[in-house]
């Protein structure tokens, strides 16, 4: 929203000069929220002698306090995007983390769902986001991480040596239900927008940290984005949104169409 071409009079220049410039329309980013926690994990998770009063939310309930977390975190930091979510329930298997390529983590092949022909976007489609709630992530990639919070697939990026899939396929987010801080969803959505994970040198409450640790005081309270990181999100051509629209403003981010520094944020601490 802070990223517009309206002021095309010269006297901007001029010291002491004042526009109005109005809010662009914000940009819609299609995700589709397929939940694939099952009964047995949830009931693990409770524990028999927990009340019923206390129990966790379900695995719909969760996503959707996640979208809110997430839009409301992209509307205080003037990123001009919006989540606009579709909910589908997986079918419950045995098989399903395996199919889903959670357990264990593969990011190289789309999720193998079965297609229901009753919904449109039933199984992983290429034009959106496609975000899967799952029991966890086993990520043994990394021995030091056997848990992870949540892992985004960067299946759209050409540019990418490790991504094994063509060109033009939609990112794949997981989300770990077991393991899970609310801003998980913002920070991997923020991956698709062309935001890198930034450890502590935006400071802890920026979205895209990533090695806070759990609970309120760490992961949970990132709330932030930079000026900086919001130009990427919007302009960028890594950026997924840039893919799914004609003609959008675009730069390189490099030597030559270089981008504001990620630091940049007057409104920050």
């Amino acid at each position: 929203m802070m990223f517009q071409d309206q002021i095309t009079d010269s006297k901007w220049m001029e010291k002491g000069a004042r526009f109005t410039v109005s809010p662009g329309e914000t940009l819609p980013i299609k995700v589709t929220v397929f939940l694939g926690v099952t009964e047995q994990n949830r009931t693990a998770q409770t524990g028999p002698e927990q009340p019923a009063d206390q129990l966790p939310p379900g695995a719909r309930e969760l996503a959707e306090l996640d979208v809110q977390r997430a839009n409301l975190i992209f509307e205080t930091s003037r990123a001009g995007v919006r989540i606009e979510p579709e909910y589908y329930q997986l079918p419950l298997s045995a098989d399903l983390p395996v199919r889903l390529g959670a357990d264990p983590y593969d990011c190289i092949l789309a999720p193998k769902l079965p297609a229901d022909p009753a919904k449109d976007n039933y199984s992983y489609n290429p034009s959106r986001i496609s975000v899967y709630y799952v029991d966890r992530i086993n990520y043994p990639l990394d021995p030091a991480q056997p848990r992870v919070r949540g892992i985004q697939c960067l299946h759209w990026y050409s540019g990418n040596p490790n991504v094994g899939t063509p060109p033009g396929k939609g990112p794949v987010v997981f989300v770990s239900y077991s393991h899970h801080s609310p801003i998980t969803l913002a920070h991997e959505v923020g991956h698709a927008l062309g935001l890198n994970d930034v450890e502590e040198r935006l400071g802890n409450r920026d979205v895209m940290h990533n090695l806070l640790p759990d609970g309120p005081l760490g992961a949970d309270a990132r709330s932030h984005l930079t000026v900086g990181q919001v130009f990427r999100m919007n302009v960028w051509d890594d950026s997924w949104i840039n893919t799914r629209r004609p003609k959008p403003p675009q730069r390189a981010c490099d030597a030559k169409q270089p981008c504001p520094a990620e630091e940049i944020d007057p409104d920050g601490d």
